[in-house]
């Protein structure tokens, strides 16, 4: 089983990161997935990268969140299964099938 670890924020207010952790990442500004150059349809792929997810176990989630942010990691398990009806092959992702 796949497990992906996920930065999410935990209060009102909005996702933000620290001018602290922008520094550790070497960035300015607000973070995107241009910034950390990945290329996605989903506009919260960032979230998930792993580089991000190791800076801010490294600097700490209070010392990592922005202004009216509560910063968590939360670690998702991607159950994949396939499928097979005599020869013929499908994938099932956390009880999805693709």
């Amino acid at each position: 089983m796949q497990q992906i670890k996920v930065l999410i924020n935990r209060c009102y207010g909005g996702f933000s990161v620290s001018k602290d952790l922008l520094k550790v990442l070497g960035l300015e500004g607000h973070l995107d997935n241009k910034m950390l150059g990945i290329v996605s349809d989903d506009s919260n792929a960032y979230r998930y990268e792993p580089y991000l997810i190791e800076a801010v176990e490294k600097l700490g989630l209070e010392k990592s969140s922005g202004e009216c942010a509560q910063l968590d990691i939360v670690t998702v398990y991607l159950g994949i299964h396939i499928n097979s009806d005599d020869g013929m092959e499908s994938v099932e992702v956390g009880g999805y099938s693709l």
